[in-house]
């Protein structure tokens, strides 16, 4: 199986939490989403600070999904860069974590994992996020995850 992998770098600037949530769910699944098969979201909304330390708690949303055979775009909600991929059918794992990032003080790594049903890692994106422009120690709502938008 083949193992996709990408990496970017996000920067959340100063906008209402309900712009923010707005763009973030809405503008990526819109571009590319068959009416027929609805993308699939693993996501979460909750506060987090503008200022992030490596001490704070790591944040976990997980599921699992069935997933029909085929291809897919892949990508982390927010970031307008995503992965294709094509994948057989199957039940998968599902999972995206949040932390406070340790190379890039005052932003967040976001990992997201699909873990096909054999064990193997069907596909992963990382992402560093952070909140620019905002006043230090401030605390935002937002929703963060990943989403699966069927190609076919």
């Amino acid at each position: 199986m083949k193992i996709f992998r990408r990496r970017r770098t996000l920067q959340m600037a100063a906008v209402s939490c309900a712009t923010l949530a707005s763009l973030a769910v809405a503008l990526p699944a819109s571009a590319a989403q068959p009416a027929t098969h609805p993308a699939a979201f693993n996501e979460t909304t909750m506060q987090l600070t503008t200022t992030p330390v490596s001490s704070d708690p790591r944040a976990c949303v997980s599921r699992s999904i069935i997933l029909a055979a085929g291809s897919y775009t892949f990508e982390n909600i927010g970031d307008f860069e995503n992965l294709g991929i094509t994948i057989p059918a199957g039940t998968y794992a599902w999972q995206d974590c949040l932390q406070a990032s340790v190379t890039n003080p005052g932003f967040y790594d976001q990992t997201t994992e699909l873990i096909a049903p054999n064990g193997e890692e069907a596909a992963s994106l990382d992402s560093v996020r952070g909140f620019v422009g905002l006043p230090p120690n401030t605390l935002v709502t937002t929703t963060w995850g990943s989403e699966l938008i069927p190609g076919f």
